[in-house]
């Protein structure tokens, strides 16, 4: 048996919190348009966990749909934003900061770079992807967020 992963976290004020049992699918940092906007910063730094990984352990956040796939969730209370609930592939991605322990998690790679704002310079030298991430290499079974961003890899090219 692998080893068993906790993650717990939530918001500014404590009336949300999460909880995720599995290791995550991913830990990326996002730049498009809509994570600036809906955190307020430059790219957002996100972990990813399949819906059967996560669950909320106080209280609900309240969701926007931010586009046809997608709901953002913050806290109705403190305003914090937390979360993006992809809906057609069944992960939840939270922001990093919400973590209780930011540190147990390490970002692999860059996203939607081509929207990122002039004034960061990338030189972290993880792997920076113009648009959407392809798959990895090696096993991607179980990992549906990177199977369905190397679909949309494919039909924009």
């Amino acid at each position: 048996m692998g080893k068993h992963h906790i993650y717990e976290g939530g918001c500014l004020c404590g009336a949300l919190r999460y909880r995720a049992t599995k290791k995550p699918v991913g830990v990326a940092h996002c730049h498009c348009r809509n994570c600036q906007r809906h955190t307020g910063a430059a790219f957002v730094t996100s972990v990813g966990f399949t819906g059967d990984a996560f669950s909320w352990t106080k209280g609900q956040p309240a969701l926007y749909n931010s586009s046809a796939n997608g709901q953002r969730g913050f806290c109705s209370h403190c305003g914090s934003t937390v979360s993006f609930h992809w809906l057609d592939i069944g992960t939840d991605w939270v922001h990093a900061g919400t973590l209780d322990h930011p540190e147990t998690v390490t970002p692999e790679l860059h996203f939607m770079t081509k929207t990122q704002v002039s004034w960061i310079k990338l030189n972290d030298g993880l792997p920076c992807y113009p648009r959407y991430v392809p798959e990895r290499k090696g096993s991607t079974e179980g990992d549906p967020a990177y199977t369905e961003i190397q679909k949309e890899l494919k039909r924009n090219r």
